[in-house]
């Protein structure tokens, strides 16, 4: 049975006020990726109205279903049909195209998407209460339900699903905990004039002819009335429905809710596809790296939800209380370098690089507590996908953001001190800075310092016993290459092989003797001018002194904190191919230095560049 009742369509008029056109802000703010949009607000929308009395072994379960139906059963097309012509017929030009369009759409069925949640308490509240959550979502306009620890702040979220209707038309059906059912529907169009020929405003409402809810269960159609708590939203007339209609929002709940997923906080379902705790692995192999090209990342966060050993914390953080740290180091392949950042909800905000780590580690921050949720909450965009310090009262988000970044920094520097005794992975030296965009000095993203100074590197996988020396100043040349570092310092420290216990001379292990016949005589280490060049899988080493002087050449890595490692590389060559054997990070041969330039080969293997230092070592008596 069709109730009409329920199917009634009415725009209020302006009342004299202004026109409000097709352009709506809150629609064209989800224009562009309007399925992960869509999934990201559906979904958060659904965690935040977890019915607790259930327990926390409970989780939020959300399904998403297409649909098809006839437009007769939708008794309100006719009346939105007219809606649409009225509005071809009051505006012009592009106005009136997006309208044209809509028009094209109106056929004899239409596909339907329908989201449901369960284990949750529906959308609480009446039409008069315009702090509710009913009111929030179906009624309000640039405002949200104010409750703490929600997900959503802007109330801005609620045009996501509009976004994807072809005609800008959703409708909304709850039983609550409380044992009411409300159903009401809302079209988003543009001022045009109605059946008086009053003008009207841009958004209608589907219900009774006040435009409220439908709140008696039996004047709701069955197939949009709910039988358990909960909430249905379908949208009418859904935008994509190939026959992969569910590829795209699957690949957004993987992206954005595998932090609640893997937590147990959240179950979904796409078009029978089930994303749980235990799916999450198997549905992400669904995916090609070509399929995953717009989440980069996704794959490695997967790793460090496999992983049987990950490095844990909980532990209380100032300013925002109580937070959780879980981060994977692999010595085996180069991880990107990003933290994932949520608030207890479970919904990634944002990824994001700690500066002056040199490892390679992927991880998650999540907080915790009350009060540091509400805080980073405060500091979110309308997309919830960013905080932002400015947005917080006074201080208070600059130095949270602070204590969150010095506490991730701090348990990610504690795994690299203890790493760098045995191993240490070296990568691009622009990798030990941040990816994202530094223009915001104030939020996670500006994590950006200048490391020139000092110039830091990531030493391969090799095993080593390091020893500090002093940070070196280093340029970067003009033509892309990286100094190494040392920057023509000439410095001497005098190695005597006969000392059983000499002074240790800067870098790694002992010089080897000059000569099998020469084991007594002292020899010197002299800082060389060195300028790293890339060439294809190799790179050119050039190789200066200050002065003229002949010795053995040594070359060395340049790890965290300033530390010397033996270099590990797979070759060494001269710039005619020959191999050059070193021992102990030591040529066995010498060379001149001096002005003229002295080039060898390095071949480094898996990765591309090293901050690297070259010493001449020289025999006293032969200077």
């Amino acid at each position: 049975m069709i109730h009409k009742k329920c199917m009634f369509l009415k725009f209020p008029n302006s009342g004299g006020g202004s026109y409000e056109g097709p352009n709506d802000a809150g629609l064209e703010h989800f224009r562009g990726s309007w399925e992960s949009s869509l999934a990201r607000e559906i979904i958060q929308n659904a965690l935040d109205a977890k019915n607790n009395d259930l327990g926390d072994d409970i989780p939020v379960q959300v399904e998403f279903s297409l649909e098809n139906h006839l437009h007769e059963n939708l008794g309100f097309m006719e009346s939105l049909k007219s809606s649409v012509e009225s509005c071809i017929e009051f505006w012009t030009g592009e106005n009136r195209k997006k309208f044209t369009d809509i028009n094209q759409s109106f056929d004899e069925n239409y596909y339907c998407l329908r989201v449901s949640d369960f284990n949750t308490t529906g959308l609480l509240g009446n039409d008069d209460d315009i702090n509710s959550r009913w009111v929030s979502l179906v009624k309000t306009v640039g405002g949200s339900d104010g409750g703490e620890g929600r997900g959503g702040s802007f109330g801005i979220g609620k045009s996501a699903p509009l976004v994807a209707s072809h005609f800008r038309t959703v409708l909304y059906s709850t039983k609550t905990t409380a044992g009411d059912y409300a159903f009401q529907g809302v079209s988003r169009l543009a001022s045009h004039r109605d059946s008086n020929n009053e003008v009207t405003r841009s958004q209608g409402f589907i219900g009774s002819n006040g435009f409220k809810a439908i709140r008696e269960s039996n004047q709701i159609p069955e197939f949009l009335r709910r039988t358990e708590n909960g909430t249905d939203i379908m949208i009418v007339g859904y935008r994509n429905v190939e026959t992969n209609w569910s590829k795209n929002l699957i690949k957004a709940v993987l992206y954005n809710f595998w932090p609640s997923i893997m937590s147990g906080m959240l179950e979904v379902d796409v078009g029978g596809q089930s994303i749980n705790i235990n799916t999450l692995s198997d549905v992400l192999n669904l995916f090609d790296e070509d399929d995953l090209e717009e989440y980069p990342n996704l794959s490695y966060y997967f790793k460090l939800l496999n992983d049987q050993n990950p490095e844990n914390f909980e532990e209380d953080v100032p300013v925002v209380g109580r937070c959780q740290l879980r981060f994977l180091v692999d010595k085996k392949e180069t991880l990107p370098k990003k933290i994932a950042f949520c608030r207890e909800q479970g919904m990634l905000i944002q990824e994001e690089s700690i500066r002056q780590v040199a490892i390679p580690y992927i991880g998650l921050f999540m907080c915790k507590s009350k009060e540091g949720n509400k805080l980073l909450r405060s500091m979110e965009p309308p997309q919830h996908n960013a905080w932002e310090a400015g947005r917080a009262e006074g201080n208070s988000g600059r130095i949270a953001l602070k204590e969150i970044r010095r506490w991730i920094r701090e348990k990610l520097q504690e795994k690299e001190s203890e790493d760098i005794q045995d191993t240490v992975n070296l990568t691009e030296l622009s990798e030990l800075l941040p990816e994202a965009d530094a223009s915001d000095s104030n939020d996670l993203r500006g994590e950006i310092e200048d490391l020139t100074s000092n110039p830091i590197a990531e030493p391969a996988f090799v095993k080593s016993q390091p020893r500090p020396v002093p940070p070196l100043a280093g340029n970067s040349g003009d033509d892309g290459s990286e100094d190494d570092g040392i920057g023509g310092r000439d410095g001497d420290g005098t190695i005597d092989p006969t000392n059983p216990s000499p002074t240790p001379p800067p870098g790694p292990g002992p010089i080897p003797p000059v000569g099998p016949d020469d084991p007594g005589r002292s020899s010197r280490l002299k800082p060389l001018r060195s300028r790293l060049l890339s060439i294809g899988n190799e790179f050119r080493l050039v190789l200066r002194s200050s002065s003229a002087i002949e010795g053995r050449l040594k070359i060395v890595e340049v790890g965290a904190n300033g530390i010397e490692l033996p270099l590990n590389i797979e070759s060494v060559k001269d710039k005619d191919g020959n191999i050059l054997k070193l021992q102990n990070s030591v040529s066995v041969d010498e060379f001149p230095f001096g002005e003229d330039p002295l080039e060898i080969v390095l071949s480094f293997g898996v990765f591309s560049r090293k901050a690297i230092r070259a010493y001449v070592v020289y025999n006293l008596e032969a200077q």
